[in-house]
């Protein structure tokens, strides 16, 4: 039997098999597996996939690869795409650009999200407000507020005399836009410099049918962890995270097959050649962008993710869990009919999962960064040969239950290069770099708890190799002492004579 290699969320391995019966013989079973996987994860969705079918028993061993399996990626190639301040792209636009916003109720997440929309920025753009017939009396109410409120900004605010659903909401108001345009929904918060960031991508290549940014909660968008519905990482804010994404070239974007509607930009010039969303085949909403992107596809259209830009999602919705779920099931049935190369396309870009260097690097940046209030201990060591010791290994779990959050760098003297993992909770991260220079670039804007020298680095070795280290003030040093994995921490900072 045929098995493909999936990665989930926890930096776990998993085989999963290839269906060698026809899809009509599964097709309900796995288009519960496919809503599964964007509700809840694809840990809850591989359980779900034992019982795809009755005939054959299959088995999903999960695996962690050993530390010396694992790759290193180089330093050098994660340096040069995220620079050290801010890249916001400078562009120009004749007309503003148009931002609709589609409200059924959820009054708790509409003034963060306007607060976040409305704040000044440096592009011109006009907000359209599309209520669906909204039934607590203080949206509607809210809703009148803002344009008296924020006079200064352009405001269309059309409330629809019956609900008629996310779909023919968003067309209402697609069809008021004469330019690019983005479509957010009412649970989400923006960060400053959106507009420019989302919409930069379709200014400077014309086949980019629609642009997603990064997020939180967004299945094939999300992070930390790809294909999950996420907290902010580490607790930090999502101004402090989204300015590390900002700090990422406006250039690194991937293709995608199909974008992610939470907060999705629109290229008018497509709008206009392949119509917008498929009111009659996707109802009350759940897969109309998926749909659309394919469209554009088949039209010569790109889709894209941008990884120089996250928006908070809070994930509200409108639609309780299990009507949720009816509607994704049914709406997948019928995306299915429409493309069906969808599903082969996304599970290959599930299984290439082309944004995974970036959000490693992502998360390594947040994780170090002088805004967390979590700092890391940094573990220096060195080895002369290329093997794995297992009294490091155990060392290093230890460490990492006293601490949470290590650092570890170790210098490989018989390939003279410097290994830098980073170890959370339920992840690693890891780096090569092949001179000091590009260690010394790295480690220059982190701010350690404290150093501490492994069993394979003396005080004379630290000082030799890493000065820039040992010679700072702010630090206490310990060192760890062998044959016990334990921490000893010492008074003095050890100089270079011991």
């Amino acid at each position: 039997m045929n098995t493909r290699i999936f990665r989930s969320h926890d930096s776990k391995f998993q085989d999963f098999p290839i269906v060698n019966s026809t899809f009509s013989k599964i097709k309900d079973r796995t288009l519960e597996w496919i809503c599964d996987l964007k509700l809840e994860g694809i840990i809850r969705a591989l359980r779900t996939a034992r019982n795809l079918s009755k005939s054959r028993r299959w088995r999903y061993p999960i695996t962690r690869i050993p530390l010396h399996e694992q790759e290193f990626t180089p330093l050098g190639n994660i340096l040069d795409k995220i620079q050290v301040h801010p890249v916001i792209p400078e562009i120009r636009l004749e007309k503003s650009i148009e931002i609709i916003i589609p409200v059924y109720n959820g009054m708790e997440y509409l003034p963060s999200l306007f607060k976040s929309v409305l704040r000044d920025g440096s592009v011109p753009y006009r907000v359209i407000v599309v209520d669906d017939c909204s039934t607590d009396d203080r949206v509607v109410n809210y809703l009148r507020s803002l344009r008296v409120d924020h006079s200064n900004r352009e405001i269309i605010v059309v409330r629809n005399d019956r609900n008629l659903g996310f779909v023919r909401s968003v067309n209402k108001g697609a069809a008021l836009t004469s330019n690019h345009f983005i479509i957010l929904n009412s649970d989400v918060e923006v960060p400053e410099h959106w507009i420019e960031r989302m919409i930069y991508p379709m200014i400077i290549h014309e086949n980019i049918a629609s642009v997603t940014p990064c997020t939180n909660a967004g299945t094939i968008s999300s992070f930390p962890d790809f294909l999950v519905d996420n907290a902010l990482f580490e607790n930090l804010p999502a101004s402090v995270i989204d300015k590390a994404f900002s700090q990422v070239s406006a250039e690194e974007f991937v293709e995608a097959p199909t974008g992610v509607g939470f907060c999705m930009a629109f290229n008018r010039d497509v709008v206009r050649r392949i119509g917008m969303f498929d009111e009659l085949t996707f109802g009350q909403g759940y897969g109309e962008e998926n749909d659309w992107c394919q469209r554009a596809i088949k039209a010569g259209y790109k889709n894209v993710l941008i990884n120089n830009l996250f928006v908070y999602h809070k994930h509200g919705g409108s639609f309780e869990g299990r009507k949720r779920k009816h509607l994704m099931t049914r709406n997948m049935r019928s995306l299915l009919r429409k493309h069906p190369k969808y599903l082969r396309d996304i599970h290959a870009f599930i299984r290439n999962d082309p944004q995974r260097l970036m959000r490693d690097a992502l998360i390594f940046f947040l994780a170090v960064c002088a805004a967390n209030p979590s700092r890391p201990v940094l573990v220096l060591d060195h080895q002369e040969g290329e093997g794995v010791n297992p009294w490091k290994e155990k060392a290093g779990r230890e460490m990492l239950r006293l601490y949470n959050k290590i650092l570890i760098l170790n210098h490989v003297a018989p390939l003279d290069r410097f290994l830098i993992e980073l170890r959370l909770a339920n992840r690693a991260v890891r780096y090569q770099a092949h001179s000091l220079g590009e260690v010394k670039q790295l480690f220059d804007s982190i701010t350690f708890r404290e150093i501490i020298l492994g069993p394979g680095m003396s005080p004379e070795t630290a000082s030799d190799s890493f000065s820039f280290l040992m010679n700072r003030n702010d630090l206490k040093i310990s060192r760890i002492g062998e044959p016990q994995p334990k921490v000893y921490p010492t008074e003095s900072k050890f100089s270079k004579s011991g």
